[in-house]
């Protein structure tokens, strides 16, 4: 049997700026803001990671102009979770691998890739 695997990177310096505000609008809570201009509102907001690389990466803050709300777009291979996409893809990995969810745990802890 032949695996072929591709984790997904993390790129802290590739941010792609936002085309649509994610916000929900204000005046139907079950609709997106229909925003589409943004200022860029603050450069450094730091965030932790838990990777495999990086322990922090840097998000900027944008501001809808529509809606008049902030919020964060993180770089590539990050979300607003505090583990990185290759973290979660390689936990995944180990546990369709046959390893429990326990065994993937301690795995990574000891590698240094703590999950909690």
């Amino acid at each position: 049997m032949h695996l072929n695997v591709r984790l997904p990177k993390v790129e802290p310096l590739t941010i792609h700026p936002p085309t649509r505000c994610p916000l929900p609008n204000p005046n139907s809570p079950k609709k997106k803001c229909p925003g589409t201009h943004f200022k860029e509102h603050q450069w450094n907001c730091r965030k932790p990671l838990r990777d495999t690389k990086h322990t922090q990466v840097t998000a900027r803050r944008y501001r809808c102009l529509k809606c008049n709300r902030t919020f964060r777009v993180y770089p590539t291979g990050v979300s607003h979770l505090q583990q990185s996409d290759m973290l979660k893809g390689l936990s995944v990995l180990l546990y369709i691998l046959g390893l429990s969810y326990q065994g993937v745990s301690d795995l990574l802890t000891t590698l240094g890739f703590f999950l909690t």
